[in-house]
């Protein structure tokens, strides 16, 4: 039985402080209203166990299901073949609808289904060129999904967005001044982007949405700083919970007809809620079959202390 705190002006001792008040007021947050527990999103496995450690510091988790990720890098290095094989597919086989948004006019229902083994029936590709149309198709989705999910607790409608790519986005104003011929530069496509991952990110977090999208990056002339950027502005590096670079290592060759097999592929952290900024890990992206599973841990292993007793002719003591 907890004791009574003692009067200041009888004892001296300070009266602890009364929340009983506080705790009574309404907040406007239902959980909180309601004395209930929000949602905890689990994670998928990224397909690597090397990735799994870089996006969320554990081999065995990956992907958590309620965040935004971003894949940057230049061409050819795998972020969209990821997104299909490992962010998107793994989804599908956990039971989720996959809403692929399409800017670039790269992909058709039959070669997600034929060559990367999407479920018929359980994927929509959506197709959007300007950004404020993928806002107002985004923002239609998801309110949708809250008037089903209602004054309930829990969003029982499983989905997952994949955007491909933030860089192959236009705007009204672009199209408008192409339209009239002029050559001014656009300088709308960050703010808008911006809009839209503020507005967005809390709500797809809330109904348990995750978000995988692909952007460019490119070279800025100047002699100092970075000379590599991220294409969009701020506000995807704002509020995407994870973005990580992909950089080519080397190409894999079959040894027999020299048939390019896949990509080592070097993965930096460049913004998480999970690890350090900074953790590289690399990995085996094969063609056909994604992500090895093994490839980078023997790194993991070492930057850990792990192997320091360990050599092939000496077992560690059992």
């Amino acid at each position: 039985m907890a004791k009574k705190a003692a009067s200041t002006a009888t004892t001296g001792v300070q009266v602890a402080p009364d929340f009983g008040f506080f705790r009574k007021l309404k907040t406007g947050d239902k959980y909180l209203d309601h004395n209930k527990k929000r949602p905890e999103y689990g994670f998928i496995p990224s397909g690597s166990y090397a990735f799994n450690a870089a996006l969320s510091g554990d081999v065995y988790q990956g992907f958590n299901m309620n965040k935004f990720f971003m894949a940057v890098g230049f061409f050819g290095t795998g972020k969209s073949l990821i997104a299909k094989l490992n962010f998107a597919l793994g989804l599908m086989n956990l039971g989720y609808y996959i809403f692929w948004y399409d800017t670039e006019n790269e992909t058709t229902e039959e070669s997600l289904i034929n060559d990367f083994g999407f479920i018929e029936g359980q994927f929509e590709i959506v197709r959007m060129h300007t950004v404020e149309q993928l806002h107002h198709s985004l923002s239609t989705l998801v309110t949708q999904l809250e008037e089903d999910k209602g004054e309930g607790f829990e969003n029982k409608r499983k989905c997952a967005i994949v955007i491909d790519s933030l860089g192959g986005l236009f705007t009204n104003k672009g199209v408008d001044d192409a339209q009239k011929g002029a050559d001014s530069a656009d300088m709308t496509k960050a703010k808008k982007l911006k809009a839209l991952f503020t507005d967005m990110t809390f709500r797809c977090g809330e109904l348990g949405v995750p978000a995988y999208f692909t952007n460019h990056k490119y070279l800025k002339p100047t002699s100092y700083g970075n000379p590599e950027e991220i294409a969009g502005g701020e506000g995807a590096k704002y509020f995407a919970r994870v973005i990580f670079d992909l950089t080519t290592g080397f190409e894999v060759v079959s040894a027999t007809d020299k048939t390019k097999l896949g990509l080592i592929l070097n993965v930096n952290i460049k913004k998480s809620c999970f690890v350090h900024v900074g953790t590289k890990v690399k990995m085996y992206l094969d063609w056909k079959t994604g992500l090895n599973p093994y490839y980078g841990l023997h790194d993991i292993a070492k930057a850990a202390g792990l192997l320091e007793a360990y050599t092939d002719n000496k077992l560690p003591d059992v």
